[in-house]
């Protein structure tokens, strides 16, 4: 039979309690590692639900203040032809002798502006906007572009550029797609 001096069995002890020590330090290792991924799934859960809230309370925003001045530039003053093309541009600026059209056209095109540069960014959810104004966008777009063309040459900038390159991705992916999108116009 082995038998073991005391120091022997102490070194035996410390070896052990050294590798019993390193096992449950890789042990937390991996909990901490798991943990870590949990909290990331939850934060990215997080921020896509905050995305989404952000979405629903800009479009309210267009339902609640927005809808109707739309409909009415596009009642009262036939902005967009009957042949679903761009109106002429004298009708435009015949509408822009109007303070309070100007300021309806301005306000229009400053939403629609935000709404594409959040979509863009990631801060809007591009699924829900679409699902609510995906033919109103395209459809506001072609009403305002003569306004927009008129506004940049006075500004001589590319005012409306990301709500023009939304509009025209929209009215592309609608034109391919089969399933209809809800709109609030």
């Amino acid at each position: 039979m082995i038998t073991l001096s005391l120091n022997e069995w102490l070194s035996v002890l410390g070896s052990t309690i050294l590798f019993v020590g390193l096992l449950a330090a890789i042990w937390q290792v991996h909990l901490l590692a798991k943990q870590t991924e949990l909290n990331i799934v939850q934060m990215a859960n997080s921020l896509d639900w905050s995305r989404k809230e952000a979405t629903f309370e800009y479009l309210a925003r267009y339902r609640t203040e927005l809808r109707y001045p739309n409909l009415e530039l596009q009642k009262r003053l036939d902005i967009l032809r009957q042949d679903g093309s761009a109106p002429l541009e004298s009708a435009i600026k015949l509408l822009m002798q109007s303070d309070e059209a100007r300021v309806q056209l301005f306000e229009m095109l400053f939403y629609f502006e935000h709404l594409a540069i959040g979509i863009m960014t990631g801060f809007f959810d591009d699924g829900i906007a679409r699902e609510f104004l995906g033919n109103v966008v395209p459809t506001t777009y072609k009403s305002l572009l003569p306004y927009l063309q008129i506004r940049r040459q006075e500004t001589n900038s590319t005012i409306g550029a990301h709500f023009e390159a939304l509009a025209i991705r929209w009215e592309r992916e609608n034109a391919s797609s089969d399933s209809p999108s809800f709109a609030l116009l």
